[in-house]
């Protein structure tokens, strides 16, 4: 992914400011959400002009305000990704079944990971190895 710096959200409520800081005031080129419509406007705020947002999570439920004005006025990309209910996953693991792996990388080589994932050669998961 190319990140610069990650901030924990937990130890950082007020993480929106510390992503302008970071950034001289500009904000970030991509921010991942995974909470949903309780933080998106703090990733909103953090997000730079023509910047990024991927939705890969509703931890906060999904229904809420979205600030739709910040997104034009900024001309944000947002993206939702879909991943699931936690208990679907349980579940999974559960039966014993495994996804087919194709390639994992560590996450030094992030970028090489969502390169092999853009370029659809693969058969079977991606994986970036955090830690």
């Amino acid at each position: 992914m190319g990140a610069d710096e990650v901030i924990n959200y937990r130890r950082t409520p007020a993480w929106q400011d510390e992503v302008l800081k970071l950034t001289d005031g500009i904000g970030a080129d991509l921010a991942v959400d995974v909470a949903g419509p309780a933080t998106l406007s703090q990733t909103l705020a953090a997000t730079r002009f023509d910047g990024r947002i991927s939705l890969m999570g509703v931890l906060t439920g999904f229904d809420g305000h979205i600030d739709t004005g910040a997104i034009l006025e900024k001309r944000i990309t947002l993206q939702g990704i879909y991943v699931g209910p936690v208990a679907t996953l349980a579940s999974l693991v559960k039966t014993g079944i495994t996804p087919q792996v194709d390639q994992v990388f560590p996450f030094e080589e992030a970028e090489a990971g969502y390169n092999a994932l853009r370029d659809a050669g693969h058969f079977g998961k991606l994986v970036i190895k955090i830690g």
